[in-house]
């Protein structure tokens, strides 16, 4: 039975016994001198012991069940009604967050990636580039000191960050500069199954599987991020709202949503 359905029959109950605590509650028939004989007139001083017993015995009256009852009801239906709804336990094993500390680094980091809670990837200012192993954070030779804004892979030894004027390759050994012959604030990296990676930032590059070259067809001036589902299906986020999608074939300017 629901605490709602407890509070109704309880209430229902308590209507009940207070109706039948009226019925047998005569106060008229207990406690009350009788009226004087109308043939004889009263004695001041038996007038005045008469209200005297009278005090005294409607002093003493006994409680009758239904009224003694009917406050042991109303106590029990304060508590039912008191009662704190039965709502499903929380998940004892539900995530949340917690603080990583202490990292090896000072460093701001704008980027992380990683393929399981034991390999993870974290880049920042100064080239930095530390790694998880699932139990502690440790830094890795880096071949820059320019600011790393983003990481992506597809593997374990095939891991891509990019920054300020560079990008950089993981082999799963060792980190090294990417010459793509287009120098840029590179702010967002993401790649493809097929092999093909997209970088952005104050402009665009693409590497097909074989050589690395510049998009000039990209309808916006500059992206912070970019992602995809598939390489016929790939989006870069700009500033101001700016949205271009790629299909396979061109670039085009998304509709900006409506405020």
């Amino acid at each position: 039975m629901t605490r709602g359905c407890k509070c109704e029959v309880a209430a229902r109950f308590y209507e009940i016994l207070a109706g039948r605590a009226r019925a047998e509650w005569r106060p008229s028939e207990r406690g009350v001198a009788p009226d004087p004989p109308a043939a004889r007139l009263p004695d001041p001083t038996e007038d005045v012991i008469a209200r005297k017993t009278t005090m005294t015995s409607a002093s003493r009256l006994p409680i009758p069940w239904p009224v003694s009852l009917c406050v042991l009801l109303l106590l029990v239906l304060a508590a039912a009604c008191d009662e704190k709804p039965v709502g499903p336990a929380p998940n004892p094993i539900e995530p949340v967050w917690t603080f990583e500390a202490p990292l090896p680094t000072d460093e701001i980091l704008y980027g992380v990636w990683g393929t399981s809670a034991s390999n993870v990837y974290a880049v920042g200012g100064g080239g930095e580039i530390i790694h998880y192993d699932g139990a502690a954070w440790d830094r890795m030779d880096s071949p820059t000191e320019e600011t790393l804004s983003a990481v992506w892979g597809r593997a374990a030894d095939g891991v891509y960050a990019v920054g300020d004027h560079v990008v950089l390759h993981y082999d799963g050994t060792v980190w090294s500069l990417v010459e793509t012959g287009v120098s840029e604030f590179w702010y967002g990296v993401w790649g493809a199954e097929t092999g093909e990676i997209f970088v952005v930032g104050e402009g665009f590059l693409h590497f097909d599987g074989a050589a690395w070259e510049p998009l000039t067809d990209v309808p916006i001036d500059r992206a912070e991020g970019v992602w995809g589902r598939s390489s016929d299906d790939v989006y870069a986020a700009g500033t101001a709202g700016a949205v271009s999608r790629f299909d396979g074939s061109i670039w085009t300017l998304m509709d900006r949503c409506s405020s």
